[in-house]
């Protein structure tokens, strides 16, 4: 009775250990492709900053200032200088508050604290800057970085932080001028980006993605026949989210592996040529939305 059940055992190990090769082939593949924008990016992942040289753990810095605040994201990266949000409750009023710190971990400084989602039609929960911006404003984001100032709103008030001369000035959410992206983005289907600027459309598909990186036709020629063990293709939900970053534009793409993991493959789009670049990529595991993002140079 014991040869079957180990039988079974035996053929159930050979498989997960067949897939952990599978997908360890793949993170293979990903860390040897080749980078082809020509500077260094700085972006976050969950709630680390990476950067050239180093990365920052914005969790782990707020967690040793004290165990009661929460991270929200990080804004830009200026010189030497993080810029991040954070909150935190003080006699049950929501706090959102703007922190700095240098690109080696020391010298964490609270720039400004503000109480936040008090009062009908506020926001009550925060809302990060980095998902698709079809809509062509900011201002159905909670924060963001333009122009040198850091900009916080949850709809009834908003407060502009000026980064050079660490001065904040108060608004009503209603009379804040907020800006405008130049070139909007939409999603057409996971295979298919339409970006527009002004009256003009421009249609990036993947035979377009193959013609102007090497990077990207070498990901889709050699994953878009593979199947994970659910029968979903690695590249069925391929262009998963568009981040615009001042003038820079990222798509950010989604393989799935054997196991139904997602691998994230992020591209910077060129809207005059309608061409790819392979920026960098990261293993997420989850899906990625909020999870990963390019974060702005001041």
């Amino acid at each position: 009775m014991m040869k079957p059940i180990l039988c079974i055992l035996l053929v159930i190990l050979l498989c997960f250990s067949f897939i952990g090769c599978k997908s360890n082939e793949l993170v293979g593949m990903f860390e040897s492709l080749e980078v082809e924008t020509t500077e260094n990016i700085p972006y976050v992942r969950y709630k680390e900053v990476v950067l050239e040289n180093t990365t920052i753990d914005c969790k782990k810095i707020l967690e040793e200032n004290n165990a009661d605040w929460s991270f929200l994201e990080v804004y830009v990266v200026q010189g030497d200088t993080i810029w991040f949000g954070f909150q935190n409750s003080e006699n049950k009023l929501k706090k959102w508050n703007i922190a700095s710190i240098n690109s080696d971990g020391k010298e964490f400084s609270i720039r400004y604290s503000g109480t936040f989602c008090v009062g009908d039609g506020a926001d009550k929960t925060y809302d990060q800057n980095n998902n698709n911006p079809s809509n062509g404003v900011y201002q159905h984001d909670n924060g963001f970085y333009y122009d040198g100032k850091i900009v916080l709103t949850d709809g009834v008030k908003t407060v502009e932080y000026d980064l050079k001369t660490n001065v904040s000035t108060e608004f009503a959410a209603t009379d804040y001028e907020y800006p405008m992206y130049e070139i909007k983005a939409e999603i057409l289907d996971y295979h298919t980006i339409s970006f527009y600027k002004g009256n003009e459309e421009k249609i990036f598909d993947v035979e377009r993605g193959k013609q102007t990186s090497k990077v990207f036709a070498k990901l889709y020629n050699e994953l878009e026949p593979k199947k994970n063990w659910d029968d979903i293709g690695y590249l069925s939900y391929l262009f998963d989210k568009v981040q615009i970053v001042d003038d820079q534009i990222y798509v950010f793409c989604r393989v799935i592996n054997c196991m139904g993991e997602t691998h994230a493959i992020v591209f910077r789009y060129d809207y005059e040529t309608n061409s790819i670049q392979h920026a960098f990529n990261y293993f997420m595991g989850d899906v990625i939305i909020n999870r990963l993002y390019v974060v702005p140079k001041g």
